[in-house]
């Protein structure tokens, strides 16, 4: 799973960076300060929509699911 991070000071290049697998279906990656938008992908073509980047967030394949409380 990869992340796409950008509107920052420190945009990744598509297709991004690969994600930590932390269970299942769970994926964890810290994006720089001021990263003002998100898209998850594959890297095969498989990509979500633009989500805007919040701090402390957790989403799935359609949504912002709000603050992660681990």
């Amino acid at each position: 799973m990869k992340i796409h991070y950008f509107g920052g000071d420190n945009p990744s290049s598509w297709p991004g960076m690969d994600m930590q697998k932390v269970d299942d279906n769970i994926w964890s990656y810290q994006v720089p300060a001021n990263t003002t938008g998100l898209v998850f992908n594959n890297g095969s073509g498989q990509q979500t929509g633009n989500f805007t980047c919040s701090a402390n967030h957790l989403y799935d394949r359609n949504s912002d699911k709000g603050v992660y409380n681990k």
